[in-house]
């Protein structure tokens, strides 16, 4: 797992934005994730030292 220091990186949250999406598009789209489409699933992306930036 990748982390971003959001203090050094001031387009971390705009990457964390765009994870997020990544992963949305491939939890509604990839056909091995059919099964689970329709559950509820939160995405937490963080920093290095562990903070959300998301």
């Amino acid at each position: 797992m990748r982390k971003l220091n959001q203090a050094n990186n001031p387009n971390a949250s705009q990457l964390a934005v765009r994870i997020e999406k990544e992963i949305h598009s491939f939890i509604q789209t990839d056909k091995t994730t059919k099964e689970v489409r329709h559950d509820p699933y939160k995405i937490k992306v963080f920093n290095k030292d562990n903070k959300k930036i998301n």
